[in-house]
C-alpha cells in the first residue's frame, strides 16, 4: 500500500515530462491510479500491455498493447510508457521513470522500443487517464566463455602433473556486480540439460572471471559458466563448450590423436612411440565406447624406433588404448563431432512474427534437441533463444526447424548448436544475419514462451 501513497508526486513529475515529449501532451492521470486498470475518467476505456518475458541484456526489446474504448475513439491516442529497475527479494522497487511516449493507431494498437534494459523491470503505459497492468522483463547478463584451445584435456596426477594439467577458463560478465559468484558447470551424463556446478570464481572489477580447474575423471565433457547476479539480473548462462578428458600419458608408451576431435565420417590416426622398443614388436588397440571395458579391436607393431600408428574412423567418442608386451599407453578419449548445417528461410522478418530456421544434423534422431543461439549485444560469446527437435530422419540425417520471434528490431547474428552427450561432440553450424524489423503495433501479438535449457544448479 505503500506504493500508492507515493503515485501522486510521482504523476507531477510524469506530467511534466510527458508534456516535454512529442505525442504525449495529456497528463497521466491514471499515473494516480495504480492498480485501477479498466476505468478512466468515463469508466469506458481499458489498456492492455505486452512485453517480452526474459531478454539478455543490450537485446531491443519492443512493448506493445492496445487501447479499448466503449463510448470514444481508441485512435491517436498519445500512449506514455514508464520504467523502474525491479530488485529481486525487495517489496519495494525504485521510482518510476519516463521512458518515452507513442500514439494509438487505427483500433487503439501501439508499440515502442525503449532502450535495451540492462537489469529486471517493470514497465506500464498509461493512455486516455487509465494505466496498464505491469509486466516483468527480466534480463541475464551477456556471460562469455573462453577456454584451451582444442578439445583435448587432461586429468590431473601427482602434485606436478596435476598442476601442469590445471585448465583456465576466463569470460566476461556484462553488467556485473563485483565480487558475485560464477559457476562453471559440467553436463550430467544423461546429456538432458541437467548440470551440477565443479568450480566456482568471482567476478573482479572490471566484469572478468578466471576459474581454475582440474579434472579428476576422464571423458567427454560439456561445459558451460553460469552467472548468479543475486540482486538486480536474473542467473545467465554462456554457451556450451565441449572437450574430452584424457589421462596424463606414460612415458614408457605414448598415445596421440592426428586430430581431436574429428566431425562424423571421418577418419583419425592413433600413434605414438614404445620406449626402447625395436621394430617389429607386437601391439594392440583397444576401444570402447560410452563406459564399459576396453575392448582388443586391432593388431599391429612398432616401426623403427618404437613409432607405431592405427588409423581408425569412430562414429563415436571413443577411448582408445595401446598395449605392448611390456607397457600399456594411458587412455586417449577422441570426440567426435555431429556435422550440422543450418540457415534461415528469410534474411528479414517483421518484429514479432516468426523466424524460422531448417537445418540437417548428422547423425539424427528423431526428438533431438537443437538451440537457436544468438551472439551477445557485446559481440562477445552467444546465448540460448529458443530451441527446437529433430522431426524427420532419413537414413542417418535428421531434419529439424526452429521458429522464434524477435520482439526487438535490429539485426541478429544467429547460429544453430546441438548440445553434446555421452556418444557425440556439440558442435554448431556456420553463422547468420537476420535483420528483425518494425511492425506496424496492430500485428504484434503475445509472447509465446520460448524454450531455453535452464542455467541448473549454483
Amino acid at each position: 500500500m505503500r506504493l500508492i501513497k507515493l503515485l501522486p508526486a510521482l504523476a507531477a513529475t510524469a506530467a511534466l515530462l510527458a508534456l516535454a515529449s512529442a505525442g504525449a501532451s495529456a497528463r497521466p492521470a491514471g499515473h494516480r491510479q495504480a492498480g485501477n486498470t479498466s476505468a478512466n475518467q468515463g469508466g469506458n476505456c481499458h489498456l492492455s500491455i505486452e512485453a517480452p518475458a526474459l531478454i539478455t541484456a543490450g537485446e531491443p526489446v519492443t512493448i506493445f498493447g492496445n487501447l479499448t474504448c466503449a463510448t470514444t475513439s481508441s485512435t491517436g491516442v498519445p500512449v506514455t510508457v514508464y520504467t523502474r529497475p525491479a530488485r529481486a527479494g525487495a517489496r519495494r522497487f525504485g521510482a518510476a521513470t519516463f521512458t518515452g511516449s507513442t500514439t494509438t493507431t487505427t483500433g487503439g494498437a501501439y508499440a515502442f522500443t525503449p532502450p535495451a534494459p540492462t537489469v529486471n523491470t517493470l514497465v506500464y503505459a498509461i493512455a486516455a487517464g487509465v494505466r496498464s497492468p505491469s509486466k516483468l522483463v527480466k534480463v541475464a547478463p551477456q556471460v562469455s566463455m573462453e577456454g584451451p584451445a582444442g578439445t583435448q584435456l587432461f586429468t590431473g596426477g601427482g602434485k606436478r602433473t596435476r598442476a601442469l594439467n590445471q585448465v583456465k577458463f576466463t569470460g566476461k560478465v556484462n553488467p556485473f556486480e563485483p565480487g558475485e559468484l560464477v559457476a562453471l558447470q559440467r553436463e550430467s551424463s544423461t546429456a538432458n540439460e541437467e548440470w551440477h556446478r565443479i568450480d566456482l570464481g568471482v567476478v573482479n572489477g572490471k566484469g572478468e572471471y578466471t576459474i581454475t580447474h582440474t579434472f579428476a575423471a576422464p571423458g567427454d565433457a560439456n561445459l558451460r559458466v553460469v552467472a548468479h547476479p543475486g540482486r538486480f539480473n536474473t542467473p545467465g548462462a554462456s554457451a556450451p563448450l565441449s572437450y574430452v578428458i584424457s589421462q596424463r600419458q606414460n612415458p614408457l608408451l605414448t598415445i596421440n590423436a592426428s586430430a581431436d576431435p574429428i566431425s562424423y565420417g571421418q577418419s583419425v590416426t592413433i600413434s605414438g612411440v614404445v620406449a626402447g622398443a625395436a621394430a617389429k614388436q607386437p601391439l594392440t588397440l583397444f576401444a570402447r565406447n560410452n563406459g564399459g571395458p576396453l575392448t582388443p579391436i586391432a593388431k599391429g607393431e612398432t616401426e623403427s624406433g618404437g613409432a607405431y600408428k592405427f588409423t581408425q574412423a569412430p562414429l563415436l567418442n571413443t577411448a582408445y588404448r595401446v598395449s605392448s608386451s611390456t607397457a600399456k599407453s594411458a587412455v586417449l578419449f577422441e570426440g567426435v563431432k555431429y556435422v550440422l548445417t543450418a540457415a534461415p528461410t528469410t534474411t528479414s522478418v517483421k518484429a514479432g512474427q516468426p523466424l524460422t530456421v531448417t537445418g540437417k544434423v548428422t547423425p539424427g534422431h528423431i526428438g533431438q534437441v537443437v538451440h537457436l543461439l544468438r551472439q551477445n549485444a557485446s559481440k562477445i560469446g552467444f546465448h540460448v533463444v529458443d530451441e527446437g527437435v529433430v522431426t524427420g530422419v532419413s537414413g542417418k540425417e535428421g531434419t529439424f526447424t526452429i521458429t522464434h520471434a524477435f520482439f526487438g528490431p535490429g539485426p541478429a547474428v544467429l547460429r544453430v548448436g546441438i548440445p553434446g552427450n555421452p556418444e557425440l561432440q556439440g558442435v554448431g553450424s556456420a553463422l547468420f544475419n537476420v535483420e528483425v524489423t518494425p511492425a506496424p503495433a496492430g500485428t504484434l501479438r503475445p509472447e509465446v514462451a520460448p524454450k531455453l535449457p535452464g542455467v541448473g544448479q549454483l
